[in-house]
C-alpha cells in the first residue's frame, strides 16, 4: 500500500475512509492537526508533535479520546501499514459529532481522530537551488488572540489565500507582518533572519507566531553549531535589510528567501548559514541522500 488512513484507531482503505458530515471539524473547522515528515520509515520528532497536538486540544478545550501515547502508536502502525519509507503524515483531531449542528455543541461529544499517511511529494528542487520569492502582507490570521492562538487549528483559509495573493504578485510565499510593522510567520512556516550583525534571529512565540517543531530544532542546532542567536521581535525594516532570510517547516525543512517585495535579500541567492543549518538538520532527521540543492 502507499496511502493509509486510520480513523479512531482503525486502519481502513482510503476509498472507505469516512467521517460524518455532522462532525464539527467539517461543519466549523473545529479541530487541530499536526503534519510530520517520515524519514526511512520513522516519523521525525513524533513525540514533540504529539505533545503539541495535546496542547492544541487543551487550548481549544477538546478532550483527547485516548492518551497521546496511544495516538503515537496508531501513527507508527499506520506508517508500517503503508510500507512507505519517505512519507507525509497528518494527524487530525476534531471535536467530533454533536447532537445539534449549532455553533455551541450540546450534549457530550467524543473527539474524532484521523491519521493520513501518503507518499512524500517534496518541494521542487528549485525551492532550494534558487530560493523563494516572498511578499509581505499586513493581514491578521484569526485568531491572533485568546487561547486558540496557541493551537495549530484546522482552518488555513487565510494562509491559502495569502499564497494565492503572493502568486498573483509573481512570488512564491507570503510573510505576515503586524500593524506595528513586526514580522510574524509566513503562510505555513516560521521566519528566521541573519541580521546585519550576523546574528540569527526569529520572532518570539505569541500573536501571529506559532512555535514550530522544526523551528525548535533549528534554534537548538544554532546553539550546537556555535552561532550567535536571539529570539526577539523582528521589524520589517530589519527583514528587508537582512543578510539572509529563511523559512522552516516540517515538510519543506529549511528554505531560503532570496527576495521580498521585489527587493533582493543578501546576494539574491540562498545563504550559507541557512545551508549549514539545513545540512545539520537533515543529519538529525536521519534523511537519506544528498541535500536537496545538490
Amino acid at each position: 500500500m502507499t496511502r493509509i488512513v486510520s480513523i479512531d484507531g482503525e486502519i481502513v482503505p482510503p476509498e472507505r475512509a469516512v467521517v460524518s458530515v455532522l462532525d464539527r471539524g467539517f461543519l466549523y473547522g473545529d479541530g487541530v492537526f499536526e503534519s510530520l515528515r517520515v524519514y526511512r520509515g520513522r516519523p521525525f520528532a513524533r513525540d514533540e508533535h504529539m505533545g503539541r497536538l495535546a496542547r492544541s486540544c487543551a487550548a481549544i478545550r477538546i478532550a483527547l479520546p485516548v492518551p497521546e501515547e496511544t495516538i503515537a502508536r496508531e501513527l507508527d502502525d499506520a506508517i508500517a501499514a503503508s510500507a512507505l519509507t519517505d512519507a507525509y503524515a497528518r494527524v487530525t483531531v476534531t471535536r467530533g459529532v454533536a447532537e445539534r449542528t449549532s455553533l455551541v455543541p450540546s450534549g457530550d461529544t467524543r473527539a474524532t481522530r484521523v491519521i493520513l499517511i501518503e507518499p512524500l511529494t517534496p518541494p521542487p528542487r528549485a525551492t532550494y537551488v534558487e530560493g523563494l520569492r516572498a511578499v509581505t502582507l499586513s493581514w491578521t490570521r484569526a485568531p491572533d488572540g485568546g487561547p486558540a492562538s496557541r493551537a495549530k487549528l484546522l482552518s488555513y483559509v487565510t494562509s491559502l489565500v495569502a499564497i494565492e495573493e503572493a502568486r498573483a504578485r509573481g512570488a512564491d510565499e507570503a510573510i505576515f507582518v503586524s500593524a506595528g510593522a513586526s514580522v510574524r510567520d509566513a503562510s505555513t512556516s516560521n521566519v528566521f533572519i541573519v541580521n546585519d550583525a550576523g546574528t540569527l534571529v526569529t520572532p518570539p512565540d505569541g500573536a501571529g507566531v506559532l512555535g514550530g517543531i522544526t523551528r525548535g530544532h533549528v534554534i537548538d542546532l544554532a546553539r550546537v553549531l556555535g552561532m550567535i542567536f536571539s529570539v526577539a521581535p523582528i521589524a520589517v525594516v530589519d527583514l528587508m535589510r537582512a543578510r539572509e532570510v529563511f523559512l522552516t517547516s516540517s515538510l519543506r525543512e529549511i528554505a531560503s528567501v532570496v527576495s521580498i517585495d521585489g527587493r533582493p535579500i543578501g546576494g539574491g541567492v540562498p545563504g550559507a548559514i541557512a545551508r549549514t543549518i539545513h545540512r545539520a538538520y537533515r543529519v538529525r532527521c536521519g534523511a537519506d541522500g544528498a541535500a536537496p540543492w545538490e
